[in-house]
Formats: structure tokens, C-alpha cells, sequence
């Protein structure tokens, strides 16, 4: 299946703003191969941390890999 058109994982891609992320985007990097970016804010809202964020991006489907890097250093 086509992830970019997969409405599960975008319908959760998006349910990733109720933890804090700013913006979530997919990228094919290589054939087969995508990269889920999500942008977090400086400072989380009441409630959210990093590490919750980072738990509902190792849950959706298929997400193998997460690292947390600054834009400068990824």
C-alpha cells in the first residue's frame, strides 16, 4: 500500500498535534523508504512532554527508528 496514502496513518499522523507536535510531514527519502518529520515546540503545552510525543510516533504503523534532533543536526 502506498504510505502516503494510507488514511490510518494519516488520520494518527495528525493526532500527533494533540500531543504537542507542530507540523508532521512525510518524505520519501529512497524507494520504499519514508521519513516521518515532526516539527515539536520550544516549550510543550500543559501535559505534553517530548517523551509522550515521541511514544505516539513509535505507535503508528510502520515507524521502525525515532531520533529527536534539532533542525540543524539532522
Amino acid at each position: 500500500m502506498d504510505r502516503f496514502h494510507d488514511r490510518d496513518l494519516n488520520v494518527r499522523k495528525e493526532r500527533l498535534r494533540d500531543f504537542g507536535a507542530v507540523d508532521a510531514g512525510m518524505v520519501e527519502m529512497e524507494p520504499g523508504r519514508l521519513v516521518l518529520i515532526v516539527r515539536m515546540p520550544r516549550h510543550f503545552p500543559d501535559g505534553q512532554t517530548q517523551d509522550r510525543l515521541k511514544e505516539q510516533v513509535q505507535g503508528l504503523p510502520g515507524v521502525v527508528d525515532v531520533r529527536v534532533c534539532t533542525f540543524h543536526t539532522c
